[in-house]
C-alpha cells in the first residue's frame, strides 16, 4: 500500500504539482503552519536541490503517517520529526550536522569542547523567531545495536537538555528541538564493527527556520 501511495505521489511531483499529505487527509494533528512551510520550502528550493527537497517531502509524508493507525509499523513520531527537521534544513540549503558535539567513549556528558559548541548554536539561534532544531545523537561501532542505540538517545538529550538550559539563561528563543538517535547506523567515518572512532562518537545539531 505505501509503495503504491508513494510511486503515485512521485509522479504526481514529476509533474509539478504539489503532492504532500495534509494532515486533515491522514486524520491527525501537526504543528500549526507545518504543513503550508513544507510546501513553501518545497516549492521555493525544488529547482536548486531536487533530491533534497524529495526527501523533504518524503520525510514529511513519513511524519503525518507515524501518527495514524500505521504507526505500530513506522518509526516512532519524534524519529520521523527529526528526520523531517534535517530534511527541511536540506531543502532549504542548510547542511544538517552545522554544529557537532563530540563524547568520550562510552559518554554522554558534555566535554569543555561541547559546550563550547552549544554556546555557538544558542548564539545562532539569536537570528530565529521560530527555530526548528534538530538534534540526532550517534555512536562508534563498539558493542551491540540496541545498546548504542540508547547510548545515542542520551547523547542526543543531553545537547537537547544543554540548548535549553543555556538559552534559558540567556533569554534566547529556542523554539522546538527534536532528538533522535541512529546508535552506529551512520558513521561519519566508516570503520565496520568494533572500532573504537571519536569522530563517530557525535550529536549533529541542524537548525532551521
Amino acid at each position: 500500500m505505501d509503495a503504491t501511495a508513494y510511486v503515485s505521489k512521485s509522479e504526481a511531483a514529476a509533474s509539478g504539482s504539489a503532492p504532500a499529505w495534509t494532515p486533515e487527509e491522514l486524520g491527525v494533528s501537526a504543528p500549526a503552519g507545518l504543513y503550508e512551510d513544507v510546501v513553501a520550502t518545497v516549492a521555493a528550493n525544488k529547482a536548486a536541490r531536487p533530491a533534497e527537497c524529495a526527501k523533504a517531502q518524503a520525510m514529511w509524508d513519513q511524519y503525518l503517517e507515524s501518527m495514524t493507525d500505521y504507526s505500530g509499523v513506522c518509526i516512532n513520531t519524534d524519529d520521523a520529526k527529526a528526520m523531517l527537521d534535517e530534511a527541511l534544513a536540506a531543502c532549504k540549503g542548510a547542511a544538517p550536522g552545522d554544529y557537532v558535539v563530540y563524547f568520550g567513549f562510552d559518554r554522554y556528558d558534555l566535554t569543555d569542547a561541547g559546550s563550547e559548541v552549544i554556546d555557538q548554536v544558542v548564539d545562532a539561534l539569536k537570528s530565529y523567531t521560530t527555530p526548528l532544531v534538530s538534534v540526532v545523537g550517534h555512536t562508534d561501532t563498539v558493542g551491540s545495536l540496541q545498546y548504542n542505540q540508547t547510548l545515542s538517545e542520551r547523547r542526543a538529550n543531553t545537547v537537547r537538555n544543554a540548548i535549553l538550559s543555556r538559552g534559558s539563561a540567556e533569554g534566547v528563543t529556542t523554539g522546538t528541538i527534536t532528538t533522535a538517535g541512529r546508535s552506529w547506523t551512520e558513521p561519519a567515518v566508516d570503520t565496520g564493527p568494533n572500532v573504537r572512532e571519536a569522530r563517530n562518537r557525535r550529536a549533529t545539531i541542524a537548525i532551521s527556520q
